[in-house]
């Protein structure tokens, strides 16, 4: 087993759709956190801005509706990023 220090960008990507398919607000803040992470270590990861992505969509449904706007700005950022 790899400890916390380990992981690669590809580990942090499946250890954030884990936490993105939660689909709570904790879930959500982790699954940022793991899809950052994965760009740390590999800025050009596609899949991880995508990923990211997806994160602040769903952020935006779940979260108060004044951050909604924001956080859709920041969706489109991050998908422009992985194309």
């Amino acid at each position: 087993r790899k400890g916390p220090a380990e992981f690669s960008a590809w580990d942090c990507y499946q250890r954030g759709y884990f936490h993105l398919w939660g689909f709570t607000v904790p879930s959500f803040a982790e699954a940022e956190r793991c899809f950052r992470r994965a760009v740390e270590i590999e800025p050009e990861m596609a899949r991880a801005h995508a990923a990211l992505s997806y994160v602040f969509l769903y952020r935006a449904i779940y979260e108060e509706p004044e951050m909604r706007r924001g956080l859709l700005e920041m969706a489109t950022a991050s998908a422009m990023r992985a194309v």
